[in-house]
């Protein structure tokens, strides 16, 4: 869904995924968006202000203006933020003061934005460093004072860096743990195979290489097919085949084991990461199976 009219984005804090959004909004539709940065670090602000016809500005001035309100700052400072916004949002006093607060750090639950934001919209927002291509898969979550036409709002902001998916904030450590470190895993893979591949006779640079470029395809295949991994899979594994030898291979030393242990590690760490951040919190995180 389109937005007609020209709507504000107040972005605190100028690092990366600040940057991967405004760049992807702007390429997207430059007249639809209207951008207002602030950062600790001023220059970063300006130069990304600069790029993309934003304006820099101070937090106070960001609060006025914006219509939503992106926090992009680490979990740890997200404390002292959520109290100057508090103070910021609490002294305009009209219905119309609502605003659209989205966060995109790790390790605190949305319960934790609406319990030190009252009366504010809130979505937590989950992307991945995919975002730098516009290839991230971003989890979302709602927050019971949005409006439908704030979540269509923040489909349109985390469309432009990729893909996105509605889901539960109890399933958000999950979701770290599959796509959030997930483009980890497939970069170790890649390296892996280089590495072997080396020791098959290529050079370091022609395996990388070859694992590299066969990644990208097989991404490609599963998002543009819409078939299933294992059946992708089934139908390049003939019987008795190459694929076949090295699969069986991976089978007997128990690949698929050795994922569920590394995915419940990172889900057990996001876990203990909302713990430590927020330690009054009295919701149990990390449902499903553990090691």
């Amino acid at each position: 869904m389109r937005i007609k009219r020209c709507k504000t984005l107040g972005i605190v804090g100028a690092g990366n995924l600040a940057s991967s959004l405004v760049r992807g909004l702007y390429q997207k539709d430059h007249d639809a968006w209207e951008f207002y940065l602030t950062d600790v670090d001023t220059s970063k602000a300006i130069q990304l202000a600069t790029a993309y016809q934003g304006i820099a500005t101070s937090l106070p001035e960001l609060v006025r203006q914006s219509d939503v309100i992106l926090l992009a700052v680490k979990p740890n400072n997200m404390p002292e933020l959520i109290g100057q916004l508090n103070s910021l949002l609490s002294t305009q006093g009209t219905p119309s003061a609502v605003k659209l607060l989205i966060s995109v750090a790790a390790g605190l639950r949305l319960k934790y934005y609406e319990d030190n934001l009252p009366d504010q919209a809130v979505i937590r927002a989950l992307p991945n460093t995919s975002a730098l291509v516009g290839r991230s898969v971003t989890g979302l979550v709602r927050g019971d004072r949005v409006k439908d036409a704030q979540g269509l709002l923040a489909e349109q902001i985390f469309g432009a860096l990729g893909k996105i998916l509605w889901l539960s904030d109890d399933k958000l450590n999950a979701l770290t743990a599959v796509s959030g470190s997930g483009p980890a895993y497939f970069y170790y893979l890649a390296e892996a195979m280089a590495l072997a591949g080396q020791r098959l006779g290529l050079t370091y640079e022609e395996a990388a290489f070859l694992a590299g470029q066969t990644l990208v395809g097989a991404g490609r295949m599963i998002e543009e097919t819409g078939e299933d991994p294992g059946v992708l899979r089934a139908k390049v594994t003939s019987p008795k085949g190459t694929t076949h030898a090295a699969v069986k291979n991976m089978e007997q030393d128990g690949f698929a084991d050795l994922m569920l242990r590394a995915l419940t590690a990172c889900r057990n760490r996001a876990d203990e990461m909302e713990r430590e951040l927020n330690p009054s919190a009295t919701e149990t995180p990390g449902k499903g199976e553990s090691s």
